[in-house]
């Protein structure tokens, strides 16, 4: 009797089905642990953030910088400001964003930073609470008028564009507040408020169908980009320490990680103009 040499095309057909098979389940497996590890570099990367930052802060009268600083054609960023504390510039950048921002005059060697050149990191991913690191226009406030640094968000993730296909602002920052009245300077439903002019919490309600707006000014928090690692982001907070969050988390009103009110003051002789009456 003559042994068999080689496969039928049945029992071809039924290992391929079986390989198929397994690919199917094993491929979102693996998807899932390569997110899971760029997670976690992400986290890491904001820890040490997190921890220039409070270092920052703590040379400068427990005070953090400015957004940006227009001086005026150009512009130097706080990822420039931060770079004295940071040893790899790389940490900036999230793994997981495909687009992260580059500057829009990038400095050439020997280029000097707001004089003819943008003063940035070469790549970033994070986005800048203003209630903490404010716009050019406004004052930030000393750690220790804040009531819990410790639950205070600095850096969340940036979104890139829109569900409606507005793209944010580079060098913009977020703001967990809305307005409720503007009679002293504050913008329309914007998040940095004048004195003397009421604001709310944000909700998360609102925040999802901002993503559908034509803009990103309303309510400012959808320039976070909330669900970029298994339905939740990562956050740095003013103490140093970096946490994963759900973005409802973050909103809750018990415990608003945005800030417990508006904490930065009208920089009055700002060269770009006051923001307020």
């Amino acid at each position: 009797m003559r042994k068999r040499s080689a496969f039928t095309l049945i029992e071809l057909l039924v290992v391929i089905a079986i390989i198929a098979i397994l690919a199917a389940i094993l491929f979102p497996v693996f998807a899932q642990a390569r997110e899971k590890a760029r997670a976690g570099s992400c986290l890491s990367n904001m820890k040490q953030l997190g921890l220039a930052l409070n270092m920052y802060s703590q040379d400068y009268d427990g005070k953090m910088m400015q957004t940006t600083y227009e001086i005026p054609t150009y512009k130097v960023h706080w990822s420039y400001v931060t770079q004295p504390y940071i040893k790899n510039l790389q940490i900036f950048a999230c793994p997981s964003d495909t687009n992260p921002v580059t500057p829009n005059i990038p400095c050439a060697v020997g280029g000097q930073p707001g004089v003819n050149c943008d003063g940035q990191a070469p790549l970033f991913s994070y986005v800048n609470n203003y209630n903490a690191i404010p716009a050019h226009d406004w004052l930030p406030a000393s750690e220790a008028a804040f009531e819990n640094p410790a639950s205070f968000i600095v850096l969340g993730e940036r979104r890139n564009t829109l569900k409606s296909g507005a793209v944010i602002g580079k060098w913009k920052g977020v703001s967990g507040f809305v307005a409720t009245s503007n009679a002293h300077g504050t913008g329309k439903g914007s998040g940095q408020i004048c004195p003397g002019d009421t604001y709310r919490f944000t909700t998360k309600e609102e925040a999802e169908a901002g993503l559908l707006k034509a803009s990103d000014k309303t309510p400012e928090v959808i320039r976070i980009q909330w669900d970029r690692h298994s339905l939740g982001a990562n956050y740095s907070f003013f103490d140093g320490h970096a946490k994963w969050q759900r973005f409802e988390q973050t909103l809750d009103p018990a415990a608003y990680l945005w800030g417990d009110k508006w904490y930065p003051t009208p920089f009055m002789n700002s060269p770009l103009g006051a923001p307020c009456n």
